[in-house]
């Protein structure tokens, strides 16, 4: 089971403990000022024709002890030694590459700044241009690096490395991201660095989230989100907030891909988190239309997988933006009812409908009857309880902003009654505790949404939404409340059937009789 990596990391260690190595180290303290040139040239050549792996880490090592125990004589070469140094990081062998990448951090002590600043951008150049996650890596050492080793020179050249640093540590290689990550956390102190960097980190966003490497564009999609969260959306990004919204905008142009909902859910994120940017502060008055438009044709996309994730969005944009599209309701309803009937999961399940393990549950399908595979089914709900959340988070209760309050969308209310009561009506799954639970958290998460603060505070339920909410309720009592539930269950139940008492007491319907009559049997 040995890897070859593991193998360079044992020849790495005898290398460092080699007789030879400590011979070569004490004519080291032999140089003087008038034999390092020569020795710098010999060096170079050494090092560019050496082929094994020990010779190669012997390089390295060199360098290292030089910028260490002779810093005074190997000052004036620092920028040579950099050089030399760099040359090494796209080396086959990621064991050699790295050592020279560690070096380069030493080298820094005694490089000039320029130098310093231009090795920044290589390092940018190697993350950014290449599709191999071992230079993504050696990219991550060399900068880490630097951070670590180069002392206070650090200090001056930050924004050469640290923008690359907070982009790279949303890499999806815990491998690469570990080194940019503990680069940031150690050089910053939150949100202040990045607002002191904004305009170095949005301009990689600008140069690369357009990449021929979906994976890069994720990692900078990824980068958008937190960005948005950290810095109050783009009421933190000044001047440069149109141009990210752009950017954005045109990214989600074009055919869906593998990790595109993050480039979606970043446009999402920043644009909840700028309400008043949009409104107010924002050059382009047209930007909510086009937000909107955008996020809806992602939603509309035919990629069922990017589908599912695209939905989710205009959800969340929905629950903070129902004002200024209506028509989005409709749609959202539309598109999220292919995900929570049972035509989905037959649509998604042609191929496999034999598969049976243990005591398997009965699947009836067009009046035939199949074996269910218990971890197909819980896959199956765990997806399902995810879309009903979905629906349970869109769902909005706003005030006119005047008089009237607990205002709400009937025809979002109705669906996520209809989710709810979907849950229990189906042939596709055999519902667990968890679905169980997830009807009284949506019945007390919906019921929290409402105003009732002053006690004076009415809502008008029309009938047909009175009707859809009695048959939760009788669903409830037939479903949760059993001597035979889990205790967590019953709990969820009493707790959803407190709240229930309390937004009926506070319900006018078309006719107060339905509601009286409503509130009796609650009762």
């Amino acid at each position: 089971n040995l890897k070859a990596e593991d193998i360079d990391e044992r020849r790495l260690q005898s290398v460092g403990s080699s007789p030879l190595l400590e011979a070569i180290e004490r004519l080291l303290g032999l140089l003087d000022e008038n034999l390092m040139e020569g020795f710098i040239q010999s060096l170079k050549s050494a090092i560019k024709a050496s082929v094994g792996l020990p010779s190669k880490v012997t390089g390295s090592k060199i360098i290292v002890t030089l910028v260490v125990k002779h810093i005074f004589i190997s000052k004036p070469y620092g920028d040579q030694l950099l050089k030399i140094a760099s040359s090494q990081l796209k080396d086959r062998n990621e064991t050699i590459a790295a050592s020279y990448a560690a070096a380069c951090g030493y080298c820094c002590r005694i490089a000039s700044i320029s130098k310093i600043s231009s090795f920044g951008k290589k390092l940018v150049k190697l993350y950014f241009e290449s599709d191999d996650v071992k230079i993504r890596k050696i990219s991550g050492i060399a900068s880490e690096s630097v951070c670590k080793n180069s002392g206070d020179v650090f200090n001056s050249v930050e924004s050469a490395f640290l923008p690359l640093a907070f982009i790279a540590k949303h890499d999806f290689d815990s491998n690469v991201s570990k080194y940019f990550d503990k680069e940031w956390s150690d050089s910053t102190g939150g949100s202040g660095a990045i607002k002191l960097y904004i305009q170095e980190i949005i301009g990689l966003i600008s140069d690369h989230i357009k990449s021929q490497d979906f994976q890069v564009r994720q990692v900078c999609a990824k980068s958008i989100v937190e960005v948005s969260n950290k810095i109050n959306g783009a009421q933190g990004l000044g001047p440069i907030a149109d141009s990210l919204f752009e950017i954005l905008l045109e990214s989600c142009k074009g055919r869906s891909w593998k990790g595109k909902e993050e480039i979606l859910e970043s446009l999402v994120s920043l644009s909840v988190n700028s309400k008043v940017f949009i409104f107010k502060n924002s050059k382009d008055p047209e930007l909510i239309d086009k937000i909107s438009n955008t996020i809806l044709v992602e939603a509309k996309r035919n990629n069922i997988e990017y589908k599912k994730h695209s939905v989710k969005s205009l959800g969340k944009f929905i629950n903070s933006f129902h004002h200024e599209n209506e028509n989005l309701v409709n749609e959202y309803i539309e598109i999220m009812k292919t995900f929570v009937t049972d035509e989905y999961f037959e649509d998604s399940d042609q191929d496999s409908d034999l598969e049976m393990v243990n005591n398997a549950d009965v699947e009836v399908k067009n009046n035939k009857k199949f074996k269910v595979d218990n971890r197909k089914n819980q896959v199956r709900e765990e997806e399902r309880i995810e879309f009903i959340r979905n629906v349970l988070s869109t769902f909005y209760v706003f005030d006119d902003g005047e008089i009237i309050k607990n205002l709400y969308s009937n025809e979002l209310f109705k669906f996520l009654m209809d989710c709810i009561i979907g849950v229990f009506n189906t042939h596709y799954i055999k519902n667990s505790w968890k679905s169980k639970i997830l009807i009284g958290d949506c019945v007390i998460e919906v019921i929290n949404k409402f105003n009732f603060a002053d006690g004076d505070s009415k809502v008008v339920v029309q009938l047909d939404c009175l009707e859809k909410l009695e048959q939760v309720y009788e669903l409830m009592r037939g479903e949760c409340h059993d001597q035979d539930a889990l205790q967590n269950v019953l709990i969820s139940y009493i707790r959803a059937m407190k709240k229930l008492k309390e937004f009926v007491r506070f319900s006018v319907a078309a006719s107060g009789e339905d509601v009286v009559e409503f509130q009796r049997r609650v009762d």
